[in-house]
């Protein structure tokens, strides 16, 4: 299995950020976010701290555009049977 890239990484867990909150999130949240992309290798200076939260915003915006959960698809019926006798009967 190929190494996953600390950019795949990062998206996933903003990702898994996003939608584990709901869109919505505190400030606690928001550093232990931080934290956990520091201890995944993201230096914490401003610039990156700016960085990651322009990330988190642009996820939020493409989650809050999606619908809430995917559509389940539509069962499908059974056809109709023909009654013999309603045939019969009408003739």
């Amino acid at each position: 299995m190929a190494c996953e890239h600390p950019a795949e990484k990062l998206v996933k867990r903003a990702t898994e950020f996003i939608v584990s909150k709901k869109g919505t999130w505190g400030h606690d949240d928001w550093e232990a976010f931080c934290k956990q992309a520091a201890s995944e290798g993201i230096e914490l200076n401003e610039h990156n701290k700016v960085a990651l939260g322009n990330l988190l915003e642009a996820v939020r915006y493409f989650y809050q555009l999606s619908p809430a959960a995917p559509a389940a698809p539509a069962k499908k019926r059974a056809p109709c049977k023909k009654s013999a006798g309603k045939t019969a009967a009408a003739k």
